[in-house]
């Protein structure tokens, strides 16, 4: 996980954070407060930490209720009841202690006398924004730095720029994900920009942000999506642990200048057989899951965003709470990305119950379905399907692996109409 920093003193978020104050009491006289307590610099300081604390309370509740759906969801062993208690637990205390650093920020006396300042500059907010631009535009000046500050400024124009006309920033998601952390009327691009992704906030379903940042050589001081783009996708790792940018471009080949691996996937149309990763067949799943998604959704950030985290299944083999419950790292990223990234598919590593009852000890996905041909079978096996891919599949995965020393052919029945079959 990316190292998460203060926002510098450029972000229009410092300065125009809001917060309720729940501790004021109806008609309480307020001492007018002549001279701040703490310099402005200081103020903006704490504003930002306890921004940044809010973000990690966030994703530690996420990864709390995720831990929690699992246990309720899937039964398992007493050993694997108390690791995930453990890990439960450890998440709770996190979530306490930034709970009480929170606290703790909003009983200080520093906090108290910006609080005055934030009223302020909310019953005054044009005001206020000027005299925030001249307080910056004079320290500036003074310190030398004003040069700098306005490269930055075109910069930040430029890459929030880039960012509102890439697809990998999507906008909508984007709000409904992180609508507790957005103040009403916030601009998501700019948010994301200055904030966002210090944080540790994803743009998009197929883009995370801790994941691309830590995976740099060395930290980069742009913003990670903007690192993406303008470097095309093709040096950077890759954008997400389910996006494998080498082997796509193995199956693609070469893409159009100006664009992204990761944009060429999304671009392509529905139906594509052109796999994101290994293990992941986003026509199998789009069959499987066809009444969950809508036109045009593709199917791996669809999968990312919200199908692991509701029981949908990447492979016909491959059962996500089945997993997590026996690999409790895999909260993190997730369990098909801890299953590419981590086991890097190796041998024996088992994905799901049905996986367990095939009995193949060496067997690991993916693996493909074949079936020899015989001139003279002395069985035939007759599978009929009923739309669904998935349990066809694991039948036939069930046949290919279990049937020995007898010769078969499989004929497979699609359901025509209600009284009937065709082959």
């Amino acid at each position: 996980m990316a190292e998460l920093k203060p926002v510098t003193d450029d972000s229009p978020f410092a300065d125009g954070m809001r917060w309720d104050d729940g501790e004021r009491s109806a008609g309480k006289e307020h001492l007018p407060i002549r001279e701040p307590a703490v310099e402005k610099h200081v103020r903006v300081l704490i504003e930002n930490q306890l921004e940044q604390a809010m973000g990690r309370v966030f994703q530690v509740e996420e990864r709390s209720r995720h831990l929690e759906r699992l246990f309720a969801r899937e039964p398992v062993s007493e050993h694997d009841v108390q690791s995930l208690t453990r890990s439960n637990a450890e998440l709770r205390n996190q979530l306490q202690q930034l709970q009480s650093e929170h606290r703790l920020l909003l009983q200080s006396t520093a906090w108290r006398v910006g609080r005055r300042l934030r009223d302020l500059a909310q019953r005054h907010p044009v005001f206020a924004r000027h005299a925030r631009r001249a307080a910056k535009l004079a320290y500036w000046t003074l310190t030398l730095r004003l040069w700098s500050r306005i490269q930055v400024r075109r910069g930040a124009r430029k890459g929030i720029a880039l960012l509102a006309q890439s697809p990998l920033f999507d906008a909508a998601w984007y709000c409904r994900r992180y609508a507790a952390m957005l103040p009403p009327g916030t601009d998501p691009v700019a948010h994301y920009y200055w904030t966002g992704a210090a944080q540790g906030l994803d743009p998009h379903p197929l883009f995370s942000s801790s994941w691309y940042t830590a995976a740099l050589p060395v930290e980069a001081a742009i913003n990670p999506l903007v690192h993406y783009i303008t470097h095309q996708g093709r040096n950077p790792p890759d954008p997400h642990p389910l996006f494998d940018t080498g082997f796509y471009l193995k199956q693609v080949g070469k893409i159009a200048p100006g664009r992204t691996p990761l944009e060429d996937f999304l671009a392509r149309p529905p139906g594509s057989a052109i796999r994101p990763n290994a293990v992941f067949d986003p026509v199998a799943y789009a069959e499987e899951y066809a009444t969950s998604l809508k036109d045009g959704t593709n199917p791996l950030a669809h999968y990312a965003a919200e199908g692991e985290a509701g029981g949908f299944w990447p492979h016909p083999l491959f059962d996500p709470a089945w997993y997590t419950a026996r690999h409790p790292a895999a909260v993190e990223f997730g369990a098909l990305a801890h299953y590419l990234r981590e086991k890097k598919c190796a041998k024996g590593v088992v994905c799901s119950e049905h996986m367990a009852q095939l009995g193949d000890s060496t067997l690991s996905l993916p693996f493909a379905l074949s079936f020899p041909e015989e001139r003279d079978p002395e069985v035939s096996i007759i599978i009929p399907v009923y739309g669904h891919y998935y349990d066809t599949w694991r039948c036939l995965a069930s046949v290919m692996l279990l049937t020995r020393k007898v010769p078969y052919e499989v004929a497979l029945l699609h359901k025509w109409r209600e009284s009937g079959f065709t082959a």
